[in-house]
């Protein structure tokens, strides 16, 4: 099971490369599995097993299973952002410098920049055609495509750059995108052949570069995944699956949100901070006649998001008793933030408790994690959307090395052993017990 679970993650990498790619991946599986596009204006009944998918602005994705029990008593959600650090191309992005042609781009995320340098990058992105309809574009994936690259200095040349910081070399500018030697035309030949697609439609056009290849088996004993684009789509993907897969009807209307712009704040309008992520558990709240805020305040929210692993090449990085490991389950991270806990969402003693506990009990491998020793770094993610809503709110996830690199490395049991903690998490029967928290009727 946990082999052939892998292998489909895998796949699923391959295909979802950008937040589009991967809302329109997780929207086809949704609807072959019987989920029903929800429509506000249709009134759902409401009832125990109806499955229901919303699209927000093609960036975001809620599902829905709903329980047994009435919303009044509470739901389960679970949220994950789609979204990772990449390389967006500017709206004039071709440049001809010297006989060289280069595409600027504009890097998106926390990244170290030189690792985006001397490596294959392909182009996924959606463009506008002539009758305003959206076209997806990929190029640089097919075995016989070309690719596109960042050039860095020899050795033997760098003894000046070689001074500067990390954070410096190379500069955000310097991230171009080498794409041709001959002419315009020629250049943009490939784009008009297969799309139909002109030097003046990049304006409109939204596409990155992003790391060529697909997701391949790390380590000769082939226990981990090495992939571009895991933070967080590892939680996406075990997310879904965790919710298409129940057996039966859950005992709680079951809610999966899956956001973009998490790496830069979570504040787009498919950001989880935007109400459009409440529109469909607030009707579904109206038409059962419960108060938005009791359904709230008795929800309990998981916020599945990757987290660093212990790395033994920099172990001053970590605290190595309080960091996950690869290979030891999944994660569940109390709080996150940084300096003194900035912008974090702490967990309560007793959600923590009872999520650990519905992990005991099915056997689900699990172990405590951080982001980063004290004062060493830190970071966020989008529990504290929810936290807003008055919701419990727990941090878990798949721990992780080389985060925000263009291959960061996962192990396999981690990935599957998040998939069966949120699986029984959904499926979990215990009273949502929140009786000593008060709210606005």
């Amino acid at each position: 099971m946990l082999n052939q679970y892998c292998e489909a993650y895998k796949k699923f990498l391959n295909l979802a490369k950008t937040e589009t790619e991967t809302v329109n991946e997780v929207f086809r599986i949704a609807v072959e599995k019987g989920f029903q596009r929800f429509d506000r204006r249709q009134k759902p009944s409401c009832a125990p097993g109806e499955k229901w998918v919303q699209m927000i602005r093609g960036k975001g994705v809620v599902l829905c299973v709903m329980g047994r029990q009435a919303l009044n008593h509470g739901c389960k959600m679970i949220a994950a952002h789609m979204d990772s650090p990449h390389l967006g191309l500017k709206p004039v992005p071709l440049d001809e410098n010297h006989g060289n042609y280069y595409l600027k781009t504009h890097y998106y995320g926390k990244i170290k920049k030189y690792q985006w340098t001397c490596i294959p990058l392909a182009l996924h992105g959606i463009y506008m055609d002539e009758e305003g309809k959206g076209r997806e574009m990929v190029i640089g994936e097919n075995e016989d495509d070309p690719v596109f690259c960042i050039t860095d200095l020899l050795p033997h040349l760098a003894q000046e750059q070689m001074k500067k910081s990390i954070e410096h070399s190379p500069t955000g500018e310097q991230l171009q995108l080498l794409t041709g030697l001959s002419s315009e035309n020629d250049v943009m030949n490939l784009f008009w052949e297969r799309y139909g697609f002109r030097i003046s439609d990049f304006g409109t056009a939204e596409i990155r570069a992003v790391p060529a290849g697909k997701a391949m088996d790390l380590g000769s004993d082939r226990s981990m995944i090495a992939a571009y684009g895991q933070d967080d789509r590892a939680c996406v993907y075990g997310t879904v699956r965790a919710l298409l897969d129940l057996e039966k009807i859950p005992e709680y209307t079951s809610f999966v949100l899956l956001a973009d712009k998490e790496e830069v704040g979570s504040e787009s309008s498919a950001g989880l901070y935007s109400r459009t992520f409440l529109e469909m558990p607030l009707t579904m709240a109206e038409i059962q006649s419960v108060s938005p805020w009791e359904m709230l305040a008795k929800t309990e929210c998981l916020s599945a998001d990757v987290v660093c692993a212990h790395d033994p090449m920099y172990p001053e990085t970590t605290d190595e008793k309080n960091t996950a490991r690869l290979g030891k389950g999944l994660a569940v991270v109390r709080y996150t933030g940084h300096e003194g806990k900035k912008g974090n969402s702490e967990a309560s003693a007793s959600f923590l408790k009872k999520t650990v506990g519905i992990f005991d009990k099915q056997k689900v491998a699990w172990q405590y994690g951080e982001m980063g020793a004290v004062d060493v770094g830190g970071g966020t993610t989008v529990a504290k959307c929810m936290a807003h809503w008055g919701a419990e709110v727990l941090d878990v996830g798949v721990s992780m090395l080389s985060m925000h690199s263009p291959m960061e490395v996962t192990a396999k049991q981690d990935v599957w052993n998040f998939y069966l903690g949120m699986k029984a998490f959904l499926q979990d029967t215990e009273k949502q017990d929140c009786d000593e928290i008060q709210y606005c009727r």
